[in-house]
């Protein structure tokens, strides 16, 4: 973990500060979708009022959340479009430095300023989805998730002329395919309960029975709400609500849908964890501006397999009034790897930490290593004036 000298800030919130919590507070399980269908209305609209959840105390917990990490979790999800692209990342990515002006990180948990209030609702609806979106993607690798994609890179067409309801991501482990909508909102716990139910039975319970990449189906589906709770005057913290509902293997065939059903064994085992990947890595190389035009050059000059090659684009931070960079790398040997067909398994350190590692630089002590399970790296980097901005090389350490 970076130590206090390295005092990266883009607005409250900090390296240095203590390591903080954010709290899942509410569990729910949707047992039952309704209304339920008939001759009448074959696809009624789900209410909240017409399914039945199941709250499960067991299963509140609390996660930690670090500076660097959430600034790098922030950097991998934030990417908004149909396809994920170097642009849209650096486009997205620089809404971290307004989110963080938000936050202050405590042990007790992350509070945020009572004057986030004070904002436009346009800006303060992307600062919580920025937000959310990040904090569910942190919650997933801590239950072990080690792989995502974009949900609509990986599901199958619907053959509909308009635009259905979606869920964010796909997330996988081994025997595992989650579906998973994050909601972000400033308000307060029951107000984010309410928003995961509804994302749960509008955009979870859509794609139940829907296929991802023609045969494959997701085996269970989660709603994260994140609750800022902006409007309180005390110190009331960051918390998350989430519903989720277990699917029936090879749910697609009963509910119409073409292909035949997936047995249990084969859904929940390589084939659906392979899709994943894949798309993770495609997702990553658009990230990287990698193409079959260029990956061969990338490849043939790089000094070594642990050489990071680094997107072209860096979000800018603030660090002390100087310029400090956000950007994503891939290892060379991974690139490798993946040209010759083999995915690698997840990185034994962050999956042993079911989530990312924080490592400060050692080569170049301004440097800060963010790992994530499926060996993606964010880099955060003071910049110097005579090379701010340009890509330089960097090894692993």
């Amino acid at each position: 973990m970076a130590n206090k000298s390295q005092k990266l800030q883009g607005g409250n919130m900090k390296v240095g500060d203590p390591i903080s919590t954010v709290a899942l507070a509410q569990v729910d399980e949707c047992t039952f979708a309704g209304p339920a269908a008939t001759a009448a209305a074959p696809n009624p609209k789900k209410t909240i009022s017409a399914s039945t959840f199941t709250t499960h105390p067991a299963l509140v917990s609390s996660m930690l959340v670090e500076y660097t990490a959430l600034v790098a979790a922030i950097v991998r999800t934030c990417a908004a479009g149909t396809v994920v692209s170097v642009k849209s990342t650096a486009a997205t990515g620089r809404l971290a430095e307004g989110v963080l002006e938000y936050l202050d990180s405590s042990a007790l948990g992350l509070t945020v300023d009572p004057e986030f209030g004070d904002l436009k609702d346009f800006v303060s609806t992307a600062y919580t989805g920025i937000l959310g979106a990040a904090l569910s993607y942190l919650r997933m690798l801590r239950d072990g998730y080690s792989w995502k994609a974009h949900y609509e890179e990986i599901a199958s067409p619907t053959g509909s002329a308009t635009a259905e309801p979606e869920p964010d991501f796909v997330f996988a482990k081994l025997g595992d395919l989650a579906v998973v909508e994050s909601k972000g909102t400033g308000a307060d716990l029951p107000k984010a309960l309410a928003a995961a139910k509804n994302g749960y039975l509008k955009q979870i319970v859509s794609v139940a029975a829907r296929p991802l990449n023609g045969s494959i189906f997701p085996s269970r589906g989660y709603a994260f709400g994140t609750a800022l709770n902006a409007a309180s005057s005390g110190a009331a913290h960051v918390q998350m609500a989430c519903v989720f509902g277990e699917f029936l293997p090879g749910a697609g065939a009963a509910s119409g849908v073409a292909g035949p059903p997936v047995a249990p064994g084969a859904q929940r085992s390589l084939g659906g964890l392979q899709l994943v990947r894949k798309a993770n890595y495609a997702e990553l190389y658009r990230q990287l501006g990698l193409n079959a035009n260029n990956v061969g050059t990338v490849l043939s000059s790089a000094p070594s397999d642990i050489t990071l090659h680094q997107s072209p684009n860096r979000i800018p931070l603030v660090v002390d009034g100087e310029p400090w960079t956000a950007t994503i790398a891939l290892p060379v040997g991974i690139i490798r790897s993946i040209e010759r067909g083999y995915y690698p398994e997840a990185l034994p350190d962050a999956a042993q930490n079911r989530g990312p590692t924080v490592v400060p630089g050692t080569k170049e002590r301004n440097l800060i290593f963010v790992n994530f399970p499926d060996h993606s790296r964010v880099l955060l980097r003071k910049e110097t004036p005579r090379a701010s901005y340009v890509v330089r090389s960097v090894e692993l350490e």
